[in-house]
């Protein structure tokens, strides 16, 4: 087991999904807001959660401090060094050799991924949401009339750089849940549900987009371009409807979209992880990943190396993503596997799974 560990916390990681980082110092506030999906945590802290617990274990000492640093010394730390130094901290120790960073999720200014990058002293690439692709386009004054031709060509558009753009996400759970159909939806009828969703308009700007058929239309934009397709799975924030998150109802679509060939990745999948885990066993085409829940009562799990936390990633040795290659950090390390660990080690692709470093922007 020592010589397993120790070549497990050698390898290069790879982060398949992750966000922007703060550009601001985070005061205490700032990171409880953070530590936690929710919108509030009644009668005390999101710190005095298990999260809590591990955050005050695991993050001062990347900082300086010793561990379990109260919340307030913590905070005043990172105030000293700055936002720019603390993130260039924590990402850098988390020894990643590539990011595939979610640009669709900005609740206020965040690094790009080219900043990203750099802090991490890491490849970044991007990973395009297919929803902010529309709502761009709503954003435009794009009618209905013109709506499924706009959006074909504003993703093509958004992902012809195969150096920088290496897949595509959805949050059709967030919006519909994940019962989406397999059938891809004509022009009549992605018409019909463009001049439902825009109608809302008045309401919302832009109006949520709540119309299945639109998710399903967006989704086989992206396979139509080749490109790996993510999807939210399980627990996110509040706005969420937890029953309909189950990636099980994704099953017809993701049969359709087997004969393609195209990669799909089910991100997160909390508390769906045996039902994602049954997904990617039967379908060869799709994979999952697990991360565990931000706020519950469950002991944090074992670490297997002493880097800090960063995202949910697996263990690789292997050149850049690209659009025939990149399926996930699991298939993509194993291919990649002709560099071998240590004597008595495992394969470059055995994977580990860390929980997401909450000071970071890393909903979604």
């Amino acid at each position: 087991m020592p010589d397993l560990l120790a070549c497990v916390a050698e390898q290069p990681l790879v982060d398949h999904h992750c966000h922007g980082v703060l550009r601001r110092d985070a005061d205490e506030a700032a990171l409880e807001s953070w530590l936690s999906e929710g919108a509030g945590f009644p009668g005390g802290s999101p710190f005095d959660s298990q999260a809590g617990f591990a955050f005050l274990r695991w993050c001062p000492p990347v900082l300086g401090l010793p561990p379990h640093a109260e919340l307030r010394d913590y905070a005043a730390r990172r105030a000293e060094l700055g936002a720019t130094e603390v993130s260039k901290r924590f990402l850098q120790a988390a020894g990643l050799s590539a990011l595939c960073v979610d640009t669709g999720y900005t609740p206020e200014p965040i690094t790009s991924p080219a900043e990203l990058g750099q802090a991490a002293g890491a490849t970044a690439y991007e990973i395009v949401r297919l929803e902010r692709v529309a709502e761009e386009l709503a954003a435009a004054g794009t009618g209905a009339a013109a709506f499924a031709g706009a959006y074909r060509s504003a993703l093509a558009a958004r992902t012809a750089d195969s150096g920088r753009v290496v897949g595509v996400k959805s949050i059709a759970a967030y919006r519909t849940g994940l019962e989406l159909g397999g059938e891809r939806p004509s022009d009549a009828e992605v018409t019909a549900a463009a001049g439902r969703w825009l109608a809302g308009a008045g309401d919302h700007d832009p109006p949520r987009l709540a119309q299945e058929t639109l998710h399903r239309f967006f989704v086989w934009c992206g396979v139509d371009l080749g490109l790996p397709v993510q999807f939210h799975v399980g627990y996110g924030d509040s706005d969420v409807d937890l029953h309909r998150g189950n990636p099980l109802l994704l099953t017809p679509l993701l049969r359709a979209i087997q004969p393609t060939g195209v990669p799909v990745m089910l991100l997160h999948n909390y508390p769906y992880h045996r039902e994602a885990g049954y997904l990617a066993r039967s379908s060869p085409t799709s994979t999952a990943t697990r991360a565990w829940p931000p706020t519950t009562s469950a002991p944090a799990p074992p670490r297997c190396s002493p880097r800090p936390w960063s995202s949910p990633r697996s263990a690789n040795s292997c050149t850049p993503p690209t659009r025939s290659a990149w399926r996930s950090s699991t298939t993509w390390a194993r291919r990649c596997s002709a560099r071998p660990c240590p004597p008595s080690s495992p394969p470059a692709w055995t994977k580990t799974f860390i929980p997401n470093e909450p000071c970071f922007a890393s909903r979604g």
